[in-house]
């Protein structure tokens, strides 16, 4: 359910989702630091900004490929590699 009043169109999450989300600045340009495991990684609103070498380089970075679980996946990493 969407908030009202001075809150309208906003959402509140459950507090024990939230309390598990971290925020973090990095940069993927360099090495990424230790992050843990995840089964999907999310780059295309990220990636439209790079240039098609530099989103080669992101996508195929070893570190970030380790962080994920061993089905995981990066999302669409085809359609990201696409000069847009």
């Amino acid at each position: 359910m969407s908030g009202i009043g001075e809150h309208e169109g906003t959402f509140l999450i459950n507090a024990s989702l939230r309390n598990r989300i971290q925020f973090r600045q990095i940069n993927l340009n360099e090495t990424p630091p230790n992050l843990g495991e995840f089964d999907v990684i999310f780059l295309r609103n990220v990636l439209i900004y790079f240039d098609v070498e530099t989103k080669k380089r992101v996508v195929k970075n070893p570190p970030l490929n380790r962080s994920l679980a061993r089905q995981g996946r990066a999302d669409d990493k085809i359609s990201a590699l696409r000069d847009h």
